[in-house]
């Protein structure tokens, strides 16, 4: 599906991010966090999807058990990455330089990096093995940017996602959220 021209608004961004975080949640459940009613959180999320800004729904996986035990990382050199785009041991392709690829792949044996070093044109630099996953945080990449529920100043970073009474606040900086804590605090 191709992805129409589509602005989007603040809570465009707001639903977005809350699906992000849980894709799972229901729409009632989004629609009491942004104090909205449910059609209108339906129809944009409606909206959201058949313009491909939302693609689909999703989980996420243990990466020991998305890609496998044996992960191993190769830099290669070649001229053509097609020779081996087809081999089922390569989980992932990163081109680094015209020529230069860093590839994720799942080897179980010396034979399974053998198939990718036999590719013509394929010269194998370097293989580290995958020791461990550290995941990081994955900042909301929008150009369209979130309204501080403070100030109302345009936020510009990711921003600082407060949950209060079951509702979702977004803040521009921790000022602003030490503020707003005061402020419910004297409710």
């Amino acid at each position: 599906m191709r992805m129409k021209e589509i602005k989007l608004d603040d809570l465009d961004l707001k639903i977005i991010y809350l699906l992000r975080e849980d894709s799972r949640l229901r729409i009632s459940d989004i629609a009491k966090a942004l104090d909205l009613s449910r059609p209108t959180v339906y129809s944009r999320i409606k909206r959201l999807e058949e313009s491909g800004v939302i693609k689909g729904y999703t989980i996420k996986l243990d990466k020991k058990i998305e890609y496998g035990e044996n992960l191993v990382i190769l830099l290669i050199k070649t001229k053509d990455i097609s020779r081996i785009l087809d081999n089922e041991n390569i989980v992932e392709i990163y081109r680094l330089t015209s020529n230069r690829y860093f590839i994720i792949a799942n080897i179980n044996s010396v034979a399974d990096i053998k198939t990718i070093e036999e590719s013509e044109d394929v010269e194998i630099i370097e293989i580290m093995p995958v020791l461990e996953f550290i995941e990081g945080k994955k900042p909301l990449r929008i150009k369209v940017r979130f309204k501080c529920d403070y100030c109302g100043k345009e936020i510009l970073d990711e921003p600082l996602v407060y949950h209060h009474r079951g509702k979702v606040y977004f803040f521009c900086c921790k000022t602003c959220l030490r503020e707003f804590k005061k402020l419910i605090k004297e409710e």
